[in-house]
């Protein structure tokens, strides 16, 4: 006989469901009368069993037992009835059908702090439940074919009405699948965009004519709740812990970039989510920069990612706890950058996604011209120029800086009245005294060859160097120290 049908057939208070939309654990019936609160379900979920008394809060020490697979929610209530007469008619009903009681615990002889660990920490937390340290609860596994259902039971010795609590799991491993990488179909899309493209401002779609990312998919069965596409912008993505949202560890992102808000369907866990997104992060050979969860993302780690350094004008709604991933593939035609987080909203999960695609072109080759220097500085109050190049650990400049340098001299012959701090900035390889010494240099060097060469009064210039101390991406990426080696021009006001 199939394992469906035995569960079917258990008796007393184990009788099948029979409304389609009812999702009553078909294993065990309520208890006659009761009320049904709260009902839950998700097709994948993880947690864990209790299997001991609680004495003390040091729940190091608390024997437990992981479950994974299909979990059923249920929270009742009833009246006129003790909470020692439901706890010991689940027990007798479960012993009755051939289930192996693994650990049980009668009401107020489970400890003083039964409450605390099931409300916040046994398999019963996604139900909320009101418990108190009368409170009873019973484990229960049943095993046919080799396949096995576990059950959490509780029940609160408290006021008339009484409520009483039961999970029930499906216990199976999936494939975690549901997200898909095409990287060969990305690198034919990528083939076919221009080699150069103008910059868009703040180009948005409709959710209507949205479409997924061709190198990533979404979650199967998730709607596309909102999406934001930028021709170009610079986006903070954190490769370290952040506890002060000030002075934050990222890496500056720079490129064509898009925003993603999926809605997955009800019943879908974040625990699922995410260990598809990881299947799909290996899978698709993505190189990961950093990812963390919970207290390993540090203190402002939610509040930078609603910041608007990294999710442009999106303003994602999040929740605390939660896990971040930052991740980057590569092709012959771009690097893309991609950060993955999540919003766990019980019953269904919301992804966020913002993916950067990189151009192959680096700043080197990004035109520095007077208009260029103009908006810039007008927008901005300063200008970081790549152009301007050094021989390795020296102030001499290399033969390619002379265009950036006349666009600097024609820029000023049309600003007049502007003066500029020169500022010079190295990454931080090296001793940081003389990181500052050698940017102080170069930027004496950038300042010396205008006047001298250009014709730039002195009065207008300032050099000043500040060394490694004000980078704009991690110096522990070679990236990062590519954009931290840099000259900046500030207005002088």
């Amino acid at each position: 006989m199939k394992v469906v049908f035995l569960f079917a057939i258990v008796c007393g208070l184990l009788l099948p469901s029979t409304k389609a939309e009812d999702i009553h654990h078909p294993l065990v019936k309520p208890f006659a009368g009761a009320e049904t609160e709260t009902r839950k379900r998700f097709e994948y979920f993880e947690a864990t069993l209790p299997l001991s008394t609680f004495e003390n809060s040091n729940y190091d020490q608390v024997a437990t037992r992981a479950v994974e697979g299909r979990f059923t929610y249920n929270r009742y209530s009833i009246e006129n009835t003790s909470a020692l007469e439901i706890y010991k008619n689940y027990l007798a009903a479960f012993k009755k059908q051939g289930f192996e009681i693994e650990f049980t615990c009668a009401p107020k002889a489970c400890g003083y702090y039964v409450e605390d660990y099931l409300e916040n920490y046994s398999a019963l937390n996604k139900l909320s439940p009101m418990l108190n340290e009368r409170s009873a609860y019973i484990v229960a596994k049943f095993n046919q074919n080799g396949k096995q259902a576990s059950a959490l039971f509780a029940v609160s010795d408290s006021l008339d009405p009484v409520n009483f609590y039961q999970v029930v799991i499906d216990e199976y491993k999936p494939d975690f699948n549901k997200v898909a990488i095409d990287a060969k179909g990305y690198e034919k899309f990528l083939q076919e965009i221009p080699a150069k493209t103008s910059a868009r401002k703040n180009e948005s779609k409709d959710v209507e004519g949205a479409q997924d990312h061709p190198l990533i998919s979404r979650f199967t069965g998730s709607a596309l709740t909102r999406y934001t596409n930028f021709g170009y912008e610079e986006i903070a993505l954190p490769i370290g812990k952040i506890d002060d949202d000030e002075n934050p560890t990222v890496l500056t992102a720079k490129g064509s970039a898009k925003f993603y808000r999926y809605k997955s369907l009800n019943g879908v866990s974040l625990v699922e989510v995410e260990k598809s997104y990881q299947n799909a992060f290996k899978q698709g050979e993505f190189e990961m920069l950093f990812q963390c969860r919970k207290k390993a993302c540090g203190d402002q780690m939610e509040r930078f990612l609603e910041s608007n350094k990294v999710f442009k004008g999106f303003q994602p709604t999040l929740l605390g706890d939660i896990p971040v991933y930052v991740v980057r593939h590569k092709t012959q035609y771009a690097n893309t950058l991609m950060l993955i987080t999540f919003a766990d909203w019980n019953s269904y999960v919301d992804v966020y996604q913002a993916v950067i695609q990189e151009s192959a072109v680096d700043n080197n080759q990004v035109q520095v011209n007077a208009d260029y220097l103009q908006d810039q500085i007008s927008a901005n109050g300063k200008v970081a120029l790549y152009g301007i190049n050094f021989n390795y650990d020296s102030d001499k400049m290399t033969k390619e800086s002379l265009q950036p340098l006349a666009a600097i001299a024609e820029f000023l012959n049309k600003n007049s009245n502007l003066s500029l701090y020169v500022v010079g900035h190295t990454d931080a390889d090296g001793n940081e005294d003389y990181n500052q010494q050698l940017s102080l240099k170069r930027a004496k060097a950038v300042t010396e060859k205008l006047i001298k060469e250009f014709g730039v009064a002195r009065s207008r210039l300032t050099p000043k160097g500040v060394g490694n101390l004000v980078p704009v991406a991690s110096n522990k990426l070679d990236d990062g120290k590519r954009l931290n080696r840099r000259v900046e021009l500030v207005e002088k006001l």
